[in-house]
């Protein structure tokens, strides 16, 4: 993903961590395009993934300094997407017309069916974000989609 950063926060899993995190950024009015904790492997430190847009390489050094001033942090790291496994989850409901539109949903192995309903069909897309982008775009031109949500980026450093 071109111009992208992700930053991984580790901290202890504390009330307030996370606003006071999102805070720094706000103070340096820099935009979270996405955002996502996770738990991790020790117990009581959570994982804080942070995905920002259009940012100079120069302002991305500030901002760790300044998170890594918080008390509860105990380590930042700013990686790229050559050097991390990204994996994004869409859920998406579209409008079910016919048999015809499950049997042309099925056939697509990027997806896999959660539920069936006389209305409509829901299901979930598991993949990068750059693959996720292009399965959702074939998916608006084949299919009405009736909601659609994303969630932020699983990220492990390779």
């Amino acid at each position: 993903m071109k111009n992208c950063h992700i930053i991984l926060i580790f901290a202890q899993d504390e009330k307030g961590v996370i606003e006071r995190i999102a805070m720094s950024f706000r103070r340096k009015m820099y935009n979270i395009s996405q955002i996502s904790t996770s738990d991790t492997e020790k117990e009581g430190i959570k994982k804080i993934t942070v995905e920002l847009d259009n940012l100079e390489d120069d302002k991305i050094s500030k901002i760790l300094k300044q998170i890594n001033k918080i008390i509860e942090v105990i380590d930042v790291v700013h990686i790229t997407y050559d050097k991390a496994i990204v994996i994004k989850v869409a859920l998406v409901k579209i409008k079910n017309n016919d048999d015809y539109t499950l049997n042309k949903l099925q056939k697509m192995q990027e997806i896999e069916v959660l539920n069936v309903s006389r209305n409509n069909i829901i299901f979930r897309v598991i993949q990068n974000p750059e693959e996720l982008k292009k399965i959702l775009e074939k998916i608006s031109k084949n299919f009405i989609i009736n909601e659609i949500t994303t969630s932020g980026a699983v990220v492990m450093e390779k």
